[in-house]
C-alpha cells in the first residue's frame, strides 16, 4: 500500500485520472471490489448487506472524486473510509443507504443469487461457520472492525486508527481486549469451531 504521498500508489493515481477518464474509475473498481466486498461481508455477516454497502460506497466515491486528496491518504484508504461511513450508518439505522446510487441513476435492485454467492466465496468457509458468527457477533461493531483490519488484513495500528477514528494506542488496546473476549467466548462454547478456524489459518 502506498504512502501518504498519494501519487506513488496505483489506487490514488487512478482516482485522480478518473476525474476526466471514466475507464480509470473502472480499473479502480476492479482492483478494490473483491477485497472490499470480503471486508464488508466479514463485518456484516450478510452477503446481501455487503453487496448493498459495496455498491453505495463505490457510487459515493464516483460522485465525490473531487474530494479525494492524496496528501491526506491513499486511494484505497479513502474508499475504505467511505465504506466505513456506510457500514456505521447501517449499524445505526438497520438499513443500507441508496441515495448515491439513485442520484447516479443506478437501479437499487437486490443483487442476484450468483452475486451473493460470489461475495460469500471470497471468504473462507470456516470463517463464516455458525460458531464464528456467534463469536464475532458478541463484539461491538467497532471492535469487530478493528479485528478485521488487524488480523485478517494485516493493517498497521496507524492505518486502523485513521479508519476507525482513534489513536494507534487506543486501537492496540481495543484489539487486545476484543481478542480476549473472543477467546473467552470460544473457550466456553465453541472449542471445536475455534480449532477448525485455527487449522484454516484464521487465528495467527
Amino acid at each position: 500500500m502506498g504512502g501518504h504521498g498519494g501519487l506513488q500508489d496505483e489506487d490514488s493515481a487512478l482516482l485522480l485520472r478518473a476525474r476526466s477518464d471514466g475507464e480509470a474509475f473502472g480499473r479502480f473498481y476492479t482492483r478494490n471490489r473483491d477485497p472490499l466486498a470480503a471486508h464488508l461481508y466479514r463485518l456484516t455477516l450478510s452477503s446481501e448487506v455487503a453487496a448493498d454497502l459495496l455498491h453505495e460506497s463505490f457510487a459515493k466515491a464516483l460522485m465525490h472524486l473531487e474530494r479525494f486528496d492524496p496528501r491526506k491518504g491513499n486511494g484505497r484508504m479513502w474508499l475504505y473510509g467511505i465504506a466505513r461511513h456506510e457500514y456505521l450508518a447501517w449499524v445505526r439505522h438497520g438499513e443500507t443507504e441508496r441515495r448515491a446510487r439513485q442520484r447516479l441513476g443506478l437501479r437499487a435492485a437486490p443483487p442476484p443469487d450468483d452475486a451473493l454467492a460470489y461475495i460469500e466465496g471470497l471468504v473462507d468457509a470456516a470463517e463464516v461457520s455458525a460458531a464464528l458468527r456467534a463469536a464475532l457477533g458478541s463484539l461491538s461493531p467497532v471492535d469487530r472492525e478493528i479485528i478485521e483490519h488487524r488480523v485478517l488484513e494485516h493493517r498497521s495500528y496507524e492505518e486502523i486508527a485513521a479508519l476507525v477514528g482513534c489513536t494507534p494506542a487506543a486501537a492496540r488496546v481495543r484489539l487486545s481486549r476484543a481478542l480476549a473476549r473472543l477467546k473467552r467466548h470460544w473457550d466456553e462454547r465453541f472449542d471445536p469451531a475455534l480449532e477448525a478456524a485455527a487449522d484454516g489459518g484464521l487465528v495467527r
